[in-house]
């Protein structure tokens, strides 16, 4: 369970400089700060990734679910920049 705290407070403090950041930059797109998450997501997972198989299989879970919302906000992006439209 130490490791899920750690894990926690890691993902929170990302986020926290992250959406500061941001925000000073006055970046306010949505899309941009949901790809940033999912990203810092998967960089303190697989930095304090927990211990447990119960623990491990929830943070499958989510990671899938952000993986997909990433991939879905790339295509939008790319799209958008080729002048496609969906």
């Amino acid at each position: 369970m130490a490791s899920m705290k750690s894990f926690l407070l890691t993902y929170a403090a990302l986020v926290l400089f992250t959406v500061t950041g941001m925000s000073f930059l006055d970046i306010t797109e949505l899309d941009l700060y949901l790809a940033a998450f999912a990203v810092e997501f998967f960089l303190s997972s697989e930095l304090l990734s927990p211990s447990s198989r119960s623990e491990a299989r929830r943070r499958n879970l989510i990671a899938l679910g952000m993986l997909m919302l990433f991939i879905v906000i790339a295509a939008t992006r790319l799209l958008r920049g080729l002048n496609l439209s969906l």
